[in-house]
């Protein structure tokens, strides 16, 4: 049986696009750049999710290479995708909204040779819980309720 744990986050709007995400205790500001008709107060929900994966390859390759032994003196992961934003900005039917391609770039400096630095590789591929999420290995469930409305302040 896995040792499951919950993670929960809570996303509320401030202005316009602009939303405060409360993760334990710490608050993200997230926005769209004014070009997409945000206050760019923050990063996208989009971008975040690219760093999500940067941080996860990152953290997860320490943790690894903690437990193989294999010693890293440097560490360095960047992240792109591809988006289409007509559906999201514009409603259209026929678009899908996302990312259509995301590429991961890790840079390990490390005295090991290749074959252990491969091994490592296909460990943190094989470990990382953003990227199984974002390859889709991650059952969704999406719930709607009316909000009562808040009362004016005086």
């Amino acid at each position: 049986m896995p040792d499951l744990t919950t993670l929960s986050v809570e996303s509320r709007q401030i202005e316009g696009l602009r939303s405060e995400v409360r993760a334990r205790n710490f608050t993200l500001v997230l926005d769209e750049p004014e070009s997409l008709g945000g206050s760019n107060s923050g990063p996208t929900p989009a971008e975040l999710v690219l760093a999500s994966l940067a941080a996860c390859q990152q953290m997860t390759y320490c943790l690894q290479a903690q437990r193989l032994g294999v010693p890293l003196e440097g560490l360095e992961v960047k992240v792109s995708g591809e988006i289409e934003l007509s559906g999201y900005l514009e409603g259209t039917r026929d678009a899908k909204p996302g990312f259509r391609s995301i590429r991961v770039e890790v840079a390990v400096e490390s005295a090991r040779d290749d074959v252990t630095l491969m091994r490592l590789k296909e460990e943190v591929d094989r470990l990382c819980p953003v990227l199984s999420a974002i390859r889709g290995a991650t059952e969704v469930t999406l719930a709607w309720r009316r909000s009562p409305p808040r009362e004016a302040v005086a």
